[in-house]
């Protein structure tokens, strides 16, 4: 099996795992609507486009339920997984080619950008402001993370390749955070709809403990033992994509 280049490796993660959780920002978070309130033109998508990697949209829409027009588009091709990571990582910048909606490449591409700092100055700022959002954004993007490291990183690969395939949902309480499935040779993962019933669980029933996780700290066989983490099913294979979410941390920095 060959496997990713960092460059590559690092696009995808940006591209499978970031990207779709700014997207929860904006739709599900007070603070991402409020960064986006004052935009007027709301019927739009942005086509993220790598070549020799694929496509990611993030659709901007707030219109009534029910309209039949055609979102204007602004499709992004960049050449390389470096032009890419460089915008992500503010190391230089190379403006990627407009496939279509060049006239909204100089307005709607700012926009995006003040999104993004929003997210990461929420992700980077103090531990103590905005913890629970950070927290519930951090997870979410681990989980995406694990599945893109589990597909295309070598070490990740090695430790999920002896597990017997299934789907990992991990949960706060009662509220779904994401899964991850296994089919024996390739790795997903979804925020949304499972693509089948879960193999394990693995329920938080506090923010704190999943902080807690999330930074190493937690003693999972003590949390286990007193149910505040509680798995069901097939446990092995929880423990090999936690340990996967881990090394998200070596590419992808909070």
């Amino acid at each position: 099996m060959d496997f990713c280049s960092h460059d590559t490796l690092l696009a995808r993660l940006h591209m499978e795992a970031l990207l779709p959780v700014i997207r929860f920002f904006i739709e599900e978070t007070p603070e991402g609507k409020a960064v986006t309130e004052s935009w007027q033109d709301w019927h739009w998508e942005m086509r993220w486009h790598v070549m020799g990697i694929g496509k990611t949209t993030l659709l901007f829409d707030r219109a009534t339920v029910g309209v039949a027009c055609q979102p204007r588009r602004l499709h992004l091709l960049f050449l390389s997984p470096f032009q890419l990571n460089s915008i992500f990582l503010k190391k230089g910048f190379s403006l990627p080619l407009p496939l279509s909606g060049f006239s909204l490449l100089f307005s709607h591409l700012p926009r995006f950008q003040s999104l993004a700092d929003q997210f990461e100055k929420i992700m980077r700022g103090n531990r103590h402001e905005n913890a629970p959002l950070r927290c519930l954004l951090a997870i979410k993007t681990a989980i995406l993370s694990a599945a893109v490291l589990a597909e295309c990183e070598q070490e990740s690969h090695d430790l999920i390749s002896g597990c017997t395939p299934g789907l990992a949902l991990f949960k706060l309480g009662q509220t779904n955070l994401g899964w991850i499935r296994w089919d024996g040779r390739h790795a997903t993962g979804g925020l949304d709809t499972l693509p089948e019933p879960p193999t394990v669980t693995v329920s938080f029933t506090s923010t704190a403990l999943l902080q807690a996780a999330l930074d190493g700290q937690l003693d999972q066989l003590a949390a286990v033992g007193l149910c505040d983490i509680q798995v069901c099913g097939l446990a092995p294979l929880a423990d090999v994509f936690g340990l996967i979410m881990d090394r998200a941390n070596k590419y992808l920095q909070p």
